[in-house]
This record gives C-alpha cells, structure tokens and sequence, in this order.
C-alpha cells in the first residue's frame, strides 16, 4: 500500500550550475544539525527557471558536504553547490 505525504523541507543545495539547477537537495532538521533527506526528480526548464534566481549563495560553515551519494549512498559521487532556499513542501509517496 501507499500513501501520499507531504513535509515541509530545508534546500540546502542543488546539482548543476547555479543558474540551471537540475535537481533540488532538501534536509530537515534532526536536533541541532541540518541533515540530508533526499533530492527532487529532475526539475523542468520552467521550473529551473523560477528556482535559479531566487537561491543565494550558503553561508560559508554550511554543514554539508560537497557531494552526495547518487544513489542513497551506494554509487558515485555527485557534486552539490550548497545554497540558501527558502522552506518548500515536499510530496512524497510512502510505502506502508
């Protein structure tokens, strides 16, 4: 069975270049730390087009690293330019 949930989340990074961002990475917080939760599919060119210039540059003691595991930490290394985005929801399905 699955079910649809939704949760706001932090962007603290996004995959590509800073003016054509393909992918959104989102965290949430666990504690006091901002941890790493997971990545949007591939943003459309519309999409990439709203979100590029409303990023900023991250603060320079951003807490993640500076790539990702592609696939939930097996695989290759994929590099990630650490921004400030404002808060978005997120909707994901669960398995249950």
């Amino acid at each position: 069975m699955k079910n649809r949930d939704t949760v706001e989340a932090i962007v603290g990074a996004v995959t590509g270049s800073p003016d054509r961002p393909e992918n959104l990475i989102v965290g949430r917080c666990r504690g006091k730390e901002l941890e790493v939760v997971g990545r949007t599919v591939p943003l459309k060119p519309a999409q990439a087009a709203v979100v590029g210039p409303l990023r900023t540059k991250a603060i320079t003691r951003h807490p993640w690293p500076d790539q990702i595991s592609s696939h939930w930490g097996r695989g290759s290394k994929t590099p990630i330019l650490k921004v400030r985005l404002p808060v978005v929801e997120v909707a994901a399905d669960a398995a249950m």
